[in-house]
């Protein structure tokens, strides 16, 4: 029983503890995406040992117990905080009474509960072709839909995954949300955007609009409405709906050889980098600044195995101010470059023309992406855009794809996404 205490103590700690450097938030970022999933476990579990504790008289192990499914339940209870009143400012005060009775029926009950259990009764078709690549060959998508004879919103979500830009691919960890929102009724796209080092970020927006018109102009055999179509997307897919919501005509992300509307109804996105400047002013420094640290040494030698082993460094160099992924991403630091660095920032394309947007984020994200997010929400509000920013606390990042079935956090995420797409269709 003590070494259960000590196990759940751990990942208690790495839940609640944020870290300051780089090296170790990014230490800590497995532990706490499992402890975030697990914590209404962990919180029975330390009651269990509390309890125990008790009848064996050890105070100590009761106490510890205790504490654990305190701060566990806390958790639980403040990243599960109904926070759609926000919508009441996106929307109006009344755009609950328009929500169609047969999307209500479908709504989460609330923003957890024990478990969750997508239904099975929907439409997947996988490998539609919806454009070309960059470097040739199709451009290939999942859709998800209801069976015929359910009823259908007229809402689309075009999906775009994360992965660094570098990574991933569709149907990465996302069934549960997509099997949810389609048997509420909407069609979920979810596209194989080009991932190559070769590509360019404007060639991934290029390849993200093909789609979008490609399923404006099959959205009669879908049962959608080409105007209500919804962008929305994880970390990197995350910063490409916002960039190809933000962008519609801009001559630097037009697809070739197409033309048409690329308005969307609304746009979602999941722990976004907004602004490319700041994150290299801010996280880029910092991680060089670590890693000359004597006494961060250790950690940032894990962090240079752990980046290397994910694909994002070949050697120590590659964790330098002027040579790192982002360098490398985006064609050197923004002083020789800065033209790319605001042109791929979807903050710097901001516009009263922008669509209504709902950014979610843990206040915890390794990568440090909510002060940007913060920043961009802030700034759509100040032109007039409607936004909603939903920031969960000792939340870290990609904390949607882990075990939603029980994930309190995760599932808060679904609830106020599909009460953000009801306010869109009223």
């Amino acid at each position: 029983m003590k070494f259960l205490s000590i196990l759940i103590g751990f990942f208690t700690l790495a839940l609640w503890y944020r870290p300051r450097s780089a090296a170790g938030a990014i230490l800590l970022w497995t532990p706490k995406l499992i402890s975030g999933a697990f914590a209404p476990i962990q919180a029975v579990i330390g009651a269990i040992i509390a309890l125990y504790g008790l009848a064996r008289r050890d105070w100590l192990l009761a106490g510890t117990g205790a504490a654990e499914a305190a701060l566990n339940a806390a958790h639980v209870q403040q990243v599960t905080r109904d926070r759609s009143s926000q919508f009441d400012e996106v929307f109006a005060p009344g755009w609950r009474d328009a929500v169609p009775p047969q999307l209500e029926e479908h709504f989460l009950p609330g923003p957890w509960q024990p478990l969750f259990l997508p239904p099975e009764d929907v439409i997947w078709q996988r490998d539609l072709i919806v454009g070309e690549k960059y470097a040739g060959g199709p451009l290939l998508a999942d859709l998800w839909q209801p069976k015929p004879g359910q009823w259908r919103s007229g809402l689309a979500i075009l999906y775009t995954h994360g992965g660094a830009w570098r990574y991933g691919n569709k149907d990465m960890m996302t069934r549960p949300q997509f099997r949810h929102f389609a048997r509420q009724g909407h069609v979920i796209l979810d596209i194989d955007y080009s991932i190559s080092e070769d590509t360019p970020i404007e060639e991934m927006v290029r390849e993200t609009k093909q789609a979008l018109l490609w399923l404006k102009q099959h959205a009669g055999n879908y049962g959608v409405d080409p105007d209500k179509i919804v962008l929305m997307g994880g970390s990197a897919g995350g910063h490409l709906a916002l960039l190809t919501a933000y962008t519609p005509g801009h001559r630097a992300f037009q697809p070739h050889n197409i033309s048409d509307d690329e308005r969307v109804h609304g746009v979602i996105a999941y722990y976004p980098p907004v602004d490319f400047n700041a994150l290299y002013q801010n996280n880029v420094r910092q991680v060089h600044m670590d890693n000359e640290n004597p006494l961060l040494t250790p950690f940032a030698w894990f962090m240079f195995l752990l980046l290397k082993a994910l694909g994002f460094a070949d050697d120590m160099s590659q964790l330098s101010a002027d040579n790192n992924f982002l360098t490398r991403l985006l064609g050197g630091p923004p002083d020789r470059v800065p033209d790319r660095y605001r042109l791929l920032s979807p903050i710097n394309h901001v516009s009263p023309a922008s669509p209504p947007t709902l950014i979610l984020i843990g206040q915890d994200d390794f990568f440090r992406f909510y002060p940007g997010a913060k920043a961009l929400h802030f700034k759509l509000r100040s032109v007039g855009v409607p936004s909603a920013l939903i920031d969960f606390p000792h939340t870290d990042h990609a904390f949607d794809l882990i075990l939603p079935e029980i994930s309190p956090v995760a599932q808060a995420a679904i609830y106020h996404i599909e009460r953000f797409l009801a306010g869109l269709l009223s």
